[in-house]
């Protein structure tokens, strides 16, 4: 089973076989959001700017980058890959027995 998501609770985590944090830079995050939010979205850059300052930063500090700690593994820095790599890994482990 693929789980994707925040995984806050301890019971859910304890019982996966392994657990990805595929992480990116603030500021590729943060400039993401710009684009899609004023281009796709119609907001301001001021809009953009309070809703991140006011939500999206505290919640990424409150509740995604805490769950890093219980992960098996994380693609801080680096590119999507290595991550969906250990996937294919792990699923293929899986099958063959």
């Amino acid at each position: 089973m693929l789980v994707e998501g925040i995984l806050a609770d301890e019971r859910l985590r304890a019982q996966m076989d392994l657990k990805l944090f595929v992480d990116t830079d603030a500021d590729i995050r943060l400039m993401r959001r710009m684009e899609r939010d004023i281009e796709q979205r119609g907001r301001t850059f001021a809009q953009v700017r309070a809703q991140y300052d006011a939500t999206v930063r505290p919640m990424h500090l409150a509740f995604l980058q805490p769950s890093s700690a219980s992960s098996t593994s994380s693609s801080r820095g680096r590119r999507e890959p290595p991550a969906l790599d250990a996937i294919v890994r792990h699923l293929a482990r899986v099958i063959a027995g």
